[in-house]
């Protein structure tokens, strides 16, 4: 059996090097799965050839060691879970694999809702089929669940590419990335948000397992 569809160091230096790039054009890091998202699935499709999709909806993930201990991206309208432009999540599609190149930054938004609850950076990469069939179903470490919603997404990737810096950056990451173990630039320029020209640095997230 396929353990993953990309091996871990790849999906390490995709996600560093879209973070690092998220990051030095000060357009935000913590809150952009949709960049994630869309850029990843752009790299995918350029440097593996793997027909790779973003898709967004809602999605909910237990990464601590209790039941509460969950990431849930969406919000409740009328008692039932729902999303909006301002509360969803956005992952990549591939084969039948759910790759979340977000999720080595799960602690942080852990800590955010739980006070003095932390969790580990890990790779989110999993087969379709090992998905929970509903939110109540989230129960143990490593659950997950998620609906993707196809109109949403295209008005998400829509919005994503009304603004030229993010064409520039996914473009400038689909040109730095480089397949492990071949070597990458540990710096490129380009420009920020404001258009002023700025060093883009490769930063390492410490990724050491797989949720």
């Amino acid at each position: 059996m396929q353990s993953t569809l990309i091996p871990f160091e790849d999906y390490k230096r995709i996600h560093n090097v879209i973070s690092s790039s998220l990051y030095s054009a000060d357009l935000g890091v913590f809150n952009n799965c949709a960049s994630f998202s869309i850029i990843a699935s752009l790299l995918l499709k350029e440097h593996y050839s793997i027909n790779a999709k973003p898709q967004a909806g809602l999605a909910g993930y237990i990464v601590g060691d209790e039941e509460e201990h969950n990431l849930m991206f969406a919000e409740y309208t009328e008692g039932k879970l729902s999303y909006s432009q301002e509360n969803f999540h956005c992952w990549v599609e591939a084969d039948g694999w759910i790759i979340d190149f977000m999720s080595p930054l799960f602690p942080h938004l852990l800590n955010q809702n739980y006070d003095g609850i932390s969790c580990k950076a890990k790779m989110f990469q999993k087969e379709f089929t090992r998905m929970v069939s509903s939110p109540n179903d989230l129960k143990s470490f490593g659950d997950f669940f998620q609906f993707f919603d196809p109109t949403f997404t295209n008005e998400i990737v829509d919005i994503f590419f009304e603004y030229p810096i993010n064409t520039d950056v996914a473009k400038a990451c689909c040109n730095w990335y480089r397949k492990p173990p071949e070597k990458i630039k540990r710096c490129i320029d380009l420009f920020d948000r404001n258009n002023r020209p700025k060093k883009f640095t490769l930063k390492e997230t410490s990724i050491k397992d797989s949720w």
